[in-house]
């Protein structure tokens, strides 16, 4: 009955992880009002895949990998380091345009193209890759329930 028990404090940990704010909190934020409702639904589903994508392969060994291949570790916190500040960068110049009324705003991108952003933002985010691996190595059983 309480083989599974392990996935409590995992959930529990991953919960927090979600509420603290970072890029992704960001990025939906940012396309809730600068956009429609419905885009940052599709933002919200990229990062949701994105998380679920770090999870498997959290739980597949990602922290074994990650500390056997120092140089992986270090090329996926640069090139996730380096999205970001695009990212940012993209941000910023946005702030310094003027807003324009809803009806004279240019076609709005679709809605795969926000899934992607969201998706790309969450696998490029080196926190979540160690929040996700930290979970698992911390919580994890040593031997798998039957």
């Amino acid at each position: 009955m309480f083989d599974y028990f392990f996935l409590l404090p995992i959930s529990l940990f991953l919960l927090l992880g979600v509420m603290s704010p970072g890029p992704s909190f960001i990025l939906v934020a940012q396309t809730a009002m600068a956009k429609s409702k419905a885009d940052a639904y599709a933002v919200s589903l990229g990062l949701g895949v994105g998380a679920t994508i770090f999870a498997t392969i959290a739980a597949l060994g990602l922290f074994v990998l990650l500390e056997s291949v120092p140089l992986l570790y270090s090329a996926l916190k640069v090139a996730g380091g380096l999205y970001l500040c695009y990212l940012a960068f993209k941000m910023y110049k946005n702030t310094t345009e003027v807003t324009t009324h809803p009806e004279q705003q240019s076609k709005p991108a679709p809605l795969w193209k926000m899934f992607f952003r969201g998706l790309f933002t969450q696998l490029s985010n080196p926190k979540t890759a160690i929040v996700f691996a930290s979970a698992f190595a911390a919580f994890l059983p040593a031997t798998a329930p039957e």
